[in-house]
């Protein structure tokens, strides 16, 4: 993950940016986003999920993640931990 400004985000704040993401995209309230459940039970297609990433790349100030990354932290609360370490080593 490259970045392209130094601001830091921590794992809650990516998870309550991802959070409101999902509820404004389904049209639910943010209280029934369980951060704890697989993406793929959110029912989104993968252009969706890949409109997500990009922005949440612009989010992070990132390059563009790899759509492999929903695959390897498959929940809200993983993939929000993981950004946020990857964030800090950098």
């Amino acid at each position: 993950m490259e970045l392209k400004s130094n601001t830091y985000f921590n794992s809650e704040e990516i998870q309550v940016w991802l959070i409101n993401y999902i509820a404004t995209l389904l049209k639910i309230d943010q209280a029934e986003v369980d951060p704890q459940k697989p993406f793929r039970e959110f029912g989104m297609d993968s252009m969706t999920a890949l409109g997500m990433l990009g922005d949440l790349s612009d989010f992070l100030g990132c390059e563009d993640l790899e759509a492999s990354v929903l695959y390897k932290y498959t929940t809200i609360e993983k993939l929000s931990q993981y950004l946020a370490a990857e964030r800090r080593r950098q």
